[in-house]
Order: C-alpha cells, then sequence, then structure tokens
C-alpha cells in the first residue's frame, strides 16, 4: 500500500496522492479531479457534521426592507440575533405565513424570521430602522483548490479528505472492486477515528454516520 505523502494535504500533495493510488493520469480523469475533491470535501463536512465548520456573518437590516440576502454558502440557518442597545439579542424562526402576518401592522423591531427562499431572510415586522444583524448556519465547506490550497479539513483530517476523494475518484473510473475497499476503510476506521479525536467539535456525537452502499 502506498503511503501517503503528507500528514496534512494541500491542493497539490492531495492531487498528487490521488493519482497516484489510482494510478490514472489521463486527461479526462485529471480534468475531473476538482469537481472529485469539491464532493470529497462535502461528503466529510456532512459526515462529521462539525460545529467549527458553521460560519457566524454580520449583516444589515435596512428600515422598511424586511428581506435579508444570504451569504452564498448558506445552508441551513441556526440562529438569528439582531443588536440592539449595543446587545445582540435572538429573534425567533417561524413559518412564512407567521413571520409574513406580522408585516401586516405597524414596523417595529424584527423579532421573527424565516426562509423567504434559498437566498434569502425575510423578518417581521417590518423593520421600524437599520439594524446590524448576526447570524450562525451551516455552510457549504470550503473546497481544495488551486486558489484555496488549504482548508480546516485538510488540515485536520486530512486521511478524511483523501479517503473521501479517493471513494469519487474510484466511482468516476468505475473501478468497483476499489471502491468497496476504501468505503469500508472510511466507515470503519478513518471516519469513526476522526469523531473521537474531534468529539468536542461535533453537533452530535452519538451519532454515527450512515453506511453507504448497503
Amino acid at each position: 500500500m502506498k503511503a501517503l505523502r503528507a500528514f496534512f494535504m494541500d491542493y497539490d500533495s492531495l492531487v498528487g496522492d490521488l493519482v497516484a493510488w489510482t494510478e490514472d493520469d489521463n486527461p479526462s480523469f485529471m480534468a475531473q479531479l476538482d469537481r472529485i475533491i469539491a464532493l470529497g470535501s462535502e461528503k466529510v463536512a456532512r459526515d462529521l457534521d462539525l460545529e467549527v465548520l458553521d460560519e457566524v456573518r454580520g449583516h444589515f437590516i435596512t428600515k422598511g426592507d424586511p428581506v435579508i440576502e444570504k451569504p452564498r454558502r448558506t445552508r441551513v440557518t441556526r440562529s438569528f440575533h439582531i443588536e440592539q442597545s449595543g446587545v445582540f439579542t435572538p429573534i425567533e424562526s417561524r413559518s412564512y405565513d407567521f413571520v409574513l402576518g406580522y408585516q401586516e401592522g405597524a414596523s417595529g423591531a424584527p423579532r421573527y424570521w424565516c426562509d423567504l427562499d434559498a437566498d434569502h431572510w425575510m423578518v417581521g415586522p417590518v423593520p421600524d430602522d437599520g439594524y446590524v444583524c448576526r447570524t450562525r448556519a451551516i455552510a457549504a465547506p470550503a473546497i481544495v483548490s488551486p486558489s484555496n490550497r488549504e482548508t480546516w479539513i485538510s488540515r485536520h483530517v486530512p486521511d478524511a479528505l483523501f479517503y473521501a476523494c479517493l471513494m469519487a475518484c474510484e466511482e468516476f473510473i468505475k473501478a468497483d472492486d476499489r471502491i468497496a475497499v476504501w468505503r469500508g476503510t472510511y466507515n470503519a476506521e478513518v471516519i469513526p477515528a476522526a469523531r473521537k479525536q474531534l468529539a468536542p467539535l461535533l453537533r452530535d456525537p452519538e451519532q454515527p454516520p450512515q453506511p453507504e452502499g448497503r
């Protein structure tokens, strides 16, 4: 079995190891490596479900406008706070219809929020002033790439990233026998070890990842 080139991975070492382990440098395969790495990063982030990968962002709510644009990589919003008198106060998540109902009366400080669509939040009542707000959200993971050579995942769980990318490589190559081997190692050894090591950072440390292909 080949050895990995580095304990942590940047873009070059990850690409080099994937090419070496698959023994494939065909141009059609090489052209897909960035997409394969993105798929592997998504899988690791999903399987580990780490709170440390949540993103906290600041936004500005405009007077009279109840719609706020989400950051591009936002997936699931976990909390929403607005600043009042120098203190960030949580506002509550409600359904679209509930929040919409709060826009029919007088304007005021936002008390509720909802997902308007994939790219926007909506608050109610309609803001009576400009407000600074802060959100915490599950975001799409940062991806190792030529312009972003290292990520939190590549630095802290490089083996998990490598095996997840390796499985995606073998699916592209259609090497079904090798996929089963890498998947077994990933599910039985790599992810359990990573979850144990990173337990304080897990959203739900008692919930193991669901094996694939069963």
